[in-house]
């Protein structure tokens, strides 16, 4: 998720590398194998995968470290590139999108990072669009991308628009497929926007999950898409995923595929004691119902007692292997805006937590703009590779610099240490301001992360899309850490 999203997964097999072509029928997939057996209590997942990590590397090695250059995504002098999001699908390709001049591009990195082909446009219309996110059906092999829409170009109405590009580079023609869609448009001065994605690779289908102005200050809306055909399509009706009184934005979407559900979190305006934004968290079925759509309705992250400051910008991420999510947020710990840190929650599909809240990033700077994302992307295959491990970004101001670091965090809930593995790596610091809109992606294929981000220089004079490649235990593994 950039600020709000992200997610991923990796390569079935040479077959699917053939799916790249337009007018494709999907190809015959390899079905993911769930876990050997559901949690019961922390820990129980974990014994169901014995990772002998000693076999491998050793433990004093265990920090995550980036991998090669910074990969300079989109730095057209001319034009600001930011607000990037990325995810990747079954060509073993990743697709970085992005704003730029109120219009949203697409580029394509090869599986280790560099550009492939060049920079295409993907959405269509005569207003700006702005704030993107993508997700993967990775068994079609295909993203869908989705964006605000400033309807009549004078910011009194933003619609959610979405369109299909294919999950492998095309050497010739289009690298879009259908048409553009109106996920959700009202067009009467009422504001849809937030838009964050995941897909049900299962179904192949995904949710979009927005904020919505039409019943008040701000609630939370669903619409599931349909990837399959030759476009995407609407799947029934729009939904309320929240509706409470108070003004909800900011959500974020990751998919449960071995718990038949999603998991959405968004910020929630509360009162008392004093005013301030909570991150809700509540689940979705992750296919189409005749009663209601959704699984779990939303509450509070934290009850209030705790951490009763401003909670902002949640992200999630899912471990399918010990079917565990992972909720990071940025906290105003004093509550006067002076000290922001990152803390996290583990939680259990459909309800429930593993453990406590725990710091992921604390000091006595500010560290913002979170984003997570599991080392194996969001599906268990067998043979696939990656960490047992999450990864989490964020952007530290130290003085007149800002820095951007991540932080490996442990992908089954420890009963005892800390939740966190290794130091925090230190990625970019720059003398000029800011890294945000901060997305990162994990891999099946490698194991390894890819984080994009939005860094401006000469006082946001000039934005750029750049990149980094993180590799979950220091070094790049050949052979990385799976089932035996």
């Amino acid at each position: 998720m950039r600020i709000k999203h992200v997610l991923s997964m990796a390569l079935l097999g040479t077959a699917l590398l053939l799916l790249a072509g337009p007018g494709l029928a999907a190809p015959p997939v390899q079905t993911p194998e769930p876990p050997d057996e559901a949690p019961g209590a922390p820990g129980a997942a974990a014994e169901a995968y014995p990772f002998d990590l000693k076999e491998v590397i050793s433990r004093s090695a265990l920090t995550a470290a980036p991998q090669g250059g910074i990969i300079e995504i989109a730095t057209d002098d001319g034009f600001d590139e930011s607000q990037a999001a990325v995810a990747l699908c079954a060509s073993d390709q990743y697709l970085v999108v992005y704003q730029s001049a109120g219009e949203i591009y697409g580029q394509r990195l090869e599986s280790d990072g560099d550009l492939l082909g060049d920079a295409f446009q993907i959405a269509e219309g005569p207003q700006a669009k702005s704030d993107p996110d993508v997700a993967c059906d990775w068994l079609y092999n295909r993203f869908v991308v989705v964006w605000e829409y400033d309807f009549y170009g004078n910011g009194s109405d933003y619609d959610v628009r979405a369109r299909g590009v294919y999950g492998g580079h095309q050497a010739s023609g289009s690298q879009l497929y259908g048409i553009e869609l109106a996920v959700s448009e009202t067009n009467s001065g009422v504001w849809e926007w937030d838009p964050a994605i995941a897909c049900n690779s299962f179904d192949h289908t995904c949710l979009v999950a927005f904020a919505y102005s039409g019943t008040g200050g701000g609630d939370i809306y669903g619409q599931r898409v349909s990837v399959g055909g030759s476009s995407i399509g609407k799947e029934g009706a729009r939904f309320t995923i929240s509706g409470y009184g108070a003004r909800e934005s900011n959500p974020d979407v990751a998919w449960g595929g071995y718990d038949d559900d999603y998991l959405v979190v968004w910020q929630y305006w509360h009162e008392t004691p004093s005013p301030h934004d909570r991150v809700f968290a509540g689940y979705v079925w992750d296919t189409n119902q005749a009663g209601s759509q959704v699984q779990t309705a939303g509450t509070y992250l934290i009850a209030p007692g705790s951490h009763d400051h401003d909670q902002i910008v949640p992200a999630a991420a899912y471990n399918p292997r010990t079917r565990q999510y992972l909720v990071v947020f940025e906290y105003d710990y004093f509550g006067n805006g002076t000290d922001r840190d990152i803390e996290a929650l583990r939680l259990t599909p459909g309800g429930g937590s593993w453990g406590g809240v725990f710091s992921v990033a604390a000091t006595d700077r500010d560290e913002q703009c979170p984003a997570v994302a599991f080392s194996g992307g969001t599906q268990s295959f067998s043979g696939g590779k990656g960490a047992d491990q999450f990864l989490v970004t964020y952007r530290r101001e130290v003085d007149s610099t800002d820095a951007f670091y991540a932080q490996a965090v442990k992908g089954t809930y420890a009963t005892s240490g800390s939740q966190r593995e290794g130091a925090p790596v230190h990625m970019r610091t720059t003398e000029q301001w800011w890294h945000q809109w901060v997305d990162v992606v994990g891999s099946i294929n490698n194991g390894r992360y890819v984080v994009v981000w939005n860094e401006c220089t000469g006082g946001d004079l000039d934005c750029d899309v750049l990149g980094q490649m993180v590799a979950p235990y220091g070094v790049y593994l050949p052979v990385m850490l799976d089932r035996p």
